[in-house]
């Protein structure tokens, strides 16, 4: 395990946890002791946590909002295949909806648990944007089904990837906020899997069409598309036949059981006691050593994992062996009835004709940037608006980072779509009394950027032709 996984685990130790070291004590073999713990709890908890009820985990979410003196919403979204998808409101009916959808095995919680600077999803309401959060199907807010005499822990419900998510999940969620906004476009930001949904949900050519009127502006956040280079400890135990052989042995055991809060909560716990740094380790093999902050890691793993089915993760495994962006393998035989084909077809990803920004990070374990570039090369360059790798970045530094991090915030507000007029100042009305100081406080304690963002280009949103729920 340190042999793979050695670049990150043996940088040392200069926490707490290692200020009185023992005579003839090896920091660096400790701390990659107590990586290799991190990383085996991390991993654990995604094979085997414990159940966990949506409306407990929704009245924590809608809790935690509030506590941060927002208000919020719940909605559910129900999806042409008959899932109940949680949807969650920071609601500015007066502002420009912009959605948010989360990466694999996480939730809508990655938008509002960073500790050392503003979360994103807080900092776009204070800008006066309509704030959206989405959930995928499985995942602790969206495991409720509508088909008649279907059981959500069967098989069937189960038996989904990616795939599934940009086919059915990405339009439902769309059509719920423009229905519920009255607006007929709406920006969306993807984070992993969350961007690479939307690829996916495009290869429709109606649902394109449909999109196309429906999303001004995407910006795509460490797009997981090409993974054949990824450094990831978590990628490589994903490939590992003998986690193959787990998760085809079985199915039904594995995908029911991607969500849960017994083992999140042992995790968590692991991290407030050795003080964030080993989980900090752990999470370094997993995503890349960026400007991540041990207090926002302890803070998002007493979230994560929020949830998958196993062939979700089998898709994932796919994509790093072949390191192309193609539909699920089935095997030969099964893959000609799928796609009267041996083989997987690749995704076009040249099919995105929707206004794109791109970002990565320099340092992302998951998305290596010779991976981004591959990505950047088959995109249709008319929608690329602007792409940009952001230096000390891994994987979730968006949502985890330290204050160096915060201007990645900035950049974005620079290429969105204008809120409101009245967006140009601080909000004239704030939720009801905090118990913290207001989160409009909070940029004045993050970093400017450490350099000037890049011009983008001016033009105005597409006027809108149609809604997503012509689909």
């Amino acid at each position: 395990l340190v042999a793979q996984v050695d670049q990150p685990l043996l940088r040392g130790c200069t926490g707490p946890a290692m200020a009185a070291p023992l005579t003839g004590f090896c920091p660096q073999c400790c701390c990659a002791c107590l990586g290799c713990v991190a990383v085996v709890v991390l991993m654990f908890a995604a094979l085997f946590p414990s159940p966990v009820s949506v409306e407990q985990e929704t009245a924590a979410f809608m809790k935690a909002v509030k506590e941060r003196g927002y208000p919020v919403e719940e909605h559910t979204s129900t999806t042409e295949d008959g899932v109940e998808l949680t949807v969650f409101r920071i609601p500015r009916p007066d502002g420009h909806p912009v959605f948010l959808q989360h990466g694999l095995l996480d939730s809508s919680w990655m938008w509002v648990v960073s500790q050392d600077f503003s979360p994103v999803a807080f900092k776009l309401y204070d800008k006066g944007y309509d704030v959206w959060l989405g959930n995928n199907r499985g995942n602790r807010f969206s495991t409720a089904w509508t088909r008649k005499g279907a059981a959500v822990n069967s098989p069937d419900f189960w038996n989904f990837s990616f795939e599934e998510m940009g086919k059915f999940d990405v339009p439902a969620q769309i059509g719920t906020i423009l229905e519920n906004t009255g607006k007929s476009q709406l920006s969306f930001i993807g984070h992993s899997q969350g961007a690479s949904q939307v690829f996916v949900a495009v290869q429709d050519e109606h649902q394109r069409r449909s999109m196309e009127k429906s999303i001004d502006l995407f910006i795509a956040l460490s797009p997981d598309v090409y993974l054949g280079d990824a450094s990831s400890y978590g990628l490589s135990y994903l490939v590992d036949p003998n986690v193959d052989y787990v998760l085809e042995t079985f199915p039904a055991t594995a995908q029911s059981a991607l969500s849960g809060d017994t083992v999140t909560g042992a995790e968590h716990s692991f991290c407030v006691l050795a003080y964030g740094e080993a989980c900090q380790v752990g999470m370094e093999a997993l995503f890349g050593v960026g400007m991540d902050s041990a207090a926002s890691i302890t803070a998002y793993l007493e979230h994560l994992p929020a949830g998958t089915s196993a062939k979700d993760l089998m898709h994932y495994s796919q994509l790093v062996k072949a390191n192309r962006f193609q539909r699920f393998d089935y095997g030969s035989a099964e893959n000609l009835v799928h796609y009267e084909t041996t083989k997987p077809p690749s995704y076009d990803l040249s099919a995105l004709t929707i206004p794109t920004v791109l970002y990565f990070g320099e340092d992302d374990a998951w998305v290596a940037p010779k991976n981004a570039q591959l990505l950047l090369g088959e995109l249709n360059s008319d929608a690329i608006v602007s792409h940009k790798f952001f230096p000390q970045f891994s994987h979730v530094t968006w949502q985890i980072g330290n204050e160096g991090a915060a201007y990645w915030i900035s950049e974005l507000l620079h290429v969105l779509p204008a809120a409101t007029p009245a967006s140009k100042t601080e909000p004239t009305t704030s939720p009801a009394p905090k118990k913290e100081p207001a989160p409009t406080a909070a940029p004045k304690k993050e970093p400017a950027p450490a350099a000037e963002p890049k011009t983008e280009p001016t033009a105005a949103p597409k006027p809108s032709a149609g809604n997503i729920l012509d689909l």
